[in-house]
């Protein structure tokens, strides 16, 4: 990773940004189009008239909210803008999608099991695009980060594709999906004061608490708040 040139990284970031603004636009204007359909359609904007615009308030509050707020680290905004939204969508009944049910527990460890024959050498080949590229998407954020923070002390790229394995092991064992380091969480990280490795700690240890505890509440957060967030 120490060879790979500024222009790729930034290539890589800026891909992360647009393949992140495909994604949160339409949840932020409350429907269906991509950005791509968009750009097609603004010869003709009809479709402004399938604008949800109490969605489109929501996320607004919340990146307005996020985004004055940045020079005071520890001001919670996000927490407390996604919270807020949440309640008034809740009290005034909006009419906007929302998250959903979400588990209240976490599946039983479970060795995973193929049924059936079970070509190998296929599911090697189809497995192993995905680990390269989650170990590439780790390693240049890791380090898209060291450049953001001016690190004394730099990523160690062994240990963090160490650890991405032996994470990654744990969560197939609870039928989870491949984690990978990201821009998007560990710039949020960085924005709101976290210097240490305690705050991916705490941030694991938040997540698996609010599956407990708090997923017949976060049913109710409205998409449009998210994307505003993003």
């Amino acid at each position: 990773m120490a060879r790979v040139p500024e222009s790729v990284l930034a290539g890589f970031i800026s891909g992360v940004g647009l393949r992140l603004l495909d994604g949160q636009l339409p949840e932020l204007l409350g429907f269906n189009y991509r950005v791509v359909d968009l750009a097609q359609m603004l010869n003709r904007p009809t479709w402004v008239h399938e604008v949800s615009w109490v969605a489109l308030g929501c996320g607004v509050f919340v990146a307005v909210l996020v985004t004055s707020t940045t020079k005071f680290q520890r001001f919670p905004a996000a927490i407390i803008g996604i919270g807020l939204v949440t309640l008034v969508s809740v009290l005034f009944n909006f009419d906007i999608e929302r998250v959903g049910t979400l588990p209240s527990a976490f599946l039983p460890p479970r060795w995973p099991h193929v049924e059936g024959d079970v070509d190998w050498l296929e599911l090697l080949a189809a497995s192993l695009p995905v680990s390269v590229l989650v170990g590439i998407e780790a390693l240049l954020s890791a380090r898209a980060l060291d450049r953001r923070s001016k690190a004394k002390d730099p990523h160690d790229p062994n240990l963090e594709l160490f650890g991405q394995g032996l994470a990654n092991l744990v969560a197939g064992l609870f039928q989870g999906m491949p984690v990978t380091g990201v821009v998007v969480r560990s710039t949020v990280n960085f924005q709101s004061g976290a210097r240490t490795r305690l705050a991916s700690l705490i941030h694991a240890l938040v997540l698996g608490l609010s599956v407990l505890l708090l997923s017949r509440y976060l049913a109710h957060v409205p998409l449009a708040a998210l994307a505003g967030l993003l």
